[in-house]
């Protein structure tokens, strides 16, 4: 493949949008406009595609929250309190 085969083919990757994301919008969009007739959403509002697009794969999940000293030292403090409350009965 040439280099200006290999433009023309990125020119018509950026306008045609052949990527699966584009096609789970699309399929997202279909639903909405379907399911805004006869299905009507309890709170009365209509649907939209985002509201039907399933999570994106691609995405980190969400970090976890830091543990921070004074948790920690309340953790420990809790263990030790349970341990010697075990060793009095």
């Amino acid at each position: 493949m040439s280099a200006e085969e290999f433009g023309e083919w990125m020119v018509f990757y950026q306008h045609e949008q052949l990527h699966p994301g584009v096609e789970r919008l699309r399929h997202a969009q279909l639903l909405a406009a379907h399911h805004n007739g006869p299905f009507m959403r309890q709170d009365k509002q209509i649907w939209q595609a985002h509201h039907l697009l399933p999570p994106e794969p691609w995405t980190a999940p969400p970090a976890p929250p830091e543990v921070t000293a004074l948790t920690l030292a309340e953790q420990v403090a809790r263990i030790n309190a349970r341990m010697n409350d075990g060793n009095r009965n």
